[in-house]
């Protein structure tokens, strides 16, 4: 049974004053390795990157790790279900490879593994968050830290302006779908994790790939301005740090489970992530912990974004000066 999607989610491609989600760049790249392929795709899309391990998980994955996929879906693949968030195409992954990096620190490889693609556990459409989320298992995976492997999770996030995911009828195309049979990869935010049965995986990113003019080689002497950002910690809740400084315009990690203690009131509590408001639901956070879905963004009626939550560990791009509340599991 597939992880259902959020009815309402929004998960897009997000720039607040200073939060934002990750973005990871697409880079192409020719792999050696396990590659499941069961047929020739009609309309193919390749979409390929490196992730990079911002946590650790045990002696498996340490930060630092990197970890590089492609895959290839058919385009003309028909839709095999439709719900209230969207579709699913369970037979529309046409490739699918993964390896780790030569300097990984951690013991955990893909090497040799089995994907399972035809059908793959989920590729579902989300056309409440314009949300392309893929869901690969393997049988023969190894164990990540001493737990059994779940799936490795991809997800692709547009503004509705670049990708405006449709719901459609079963049978009818991934394209039509995207709307596109050419979407602006460059422009999607990623979400990568490699999860255990317990639902658990180190954080991950790719940082976007900084524009470069070839015209100039004079670097940019300005002094980077430096900022911060505070956690609001109460009733004997505690992180290893409590207010951290970070220059403008650089990616950081969120303080993550490991990181901090739980109020004395729930002492058994875990770190779910953090947002940017006091009260943000816990359901919510919960749903997009346990699935893998990231980020999430909440909007207004008249859809003005109104908050933000990040899963613990996550990553987020400075751009000013901000507030951040822990949510806590029960």
């Amino acid at each position: 049974m597939h992880d259902p999607l959020p009815a309402l989610s929004s998960h897009r491609r997000l720039v607040i004053p200073g939060t934002a989600i990750a973005a990871l760049s697409l880079v192409g790249s020719l792999l050696v390795g396990s590659f499941s392929s069961p047929a020739h795709a009609n309309t193919p899309l390749e979409i390929s990157g490196t992730a990079e391990a911002t946590s650790s998980v045990g002696t498996s994955i340490v930060a630092g790790d990197t970890f590089t996929f492609t895959f290839t879906l058919d385009l003309d693949s028909g839709a095999t279900s439709t719900n209230f968030a969207g579709n699913t195409f369970d037979d529309a992954v046409a490739a699918f490879a993964l390896t780790a990096g030569s300097g990984n620190a951690g013991t955990w490889s893909p090497t040799g593994v089995n994907w399972e693609i035809s059908p793959v556990f989920n590729l579902a459409t989300n056309k409440n968050g314009d949300n392309l989320a893929l869901q690969i298992e393997a049988p023969n995976a190894p164990d990540i830290n001493g737990v059994a492997f779940r799936d490795v999770v991809i997800s692709l996030d547009w503004d509705s302006s670049e990708v405006d995911i449709q719901g459609v009828t079963v049978g009818t195309s991934l394209a039509s779908a995207l709307g596109t049979t050419s979407p602006n990869l460059d422009a999607a935010s990623y979400f990568f994790e490699v999860r255990d049965t317990n639902f658990t995986s180190a954080s991950f990113v790719v940082p976007p790939i900084q524009d470069v003019d070839p015209s100039s080689n004079t670097p940019d002497s300005s002094p980077a301005q430096s900022i911060d950002f505070e956690w609001e910690l109460s009733g004997g809740a505690a992180c290893s740090s409590s207010q951290q400084a970070a220059q403008l315009g650089t990616w950081t990690a969120l303080p993550d489970s490991n990181d901090c203690t739980p109020p004395s009131s729930t002492p058994s509590a875990d770190l779910l992530g953090w947002a940017t408001f006091e009260g943000f639901p816990q359901q919510i956070a919960e749903r997009q912990v346990l699935n893998g879905w990231g980020a999430y963004e909440t909007f207004d009626e008249d859809g003005n974004l109104t908050g933000v939550f990040i899963p613990a560990g996550g990553p987020t791009f400075i751009s000013g000066a901000t507030r951040l509340y822990p949510i806590w599991s029960n």
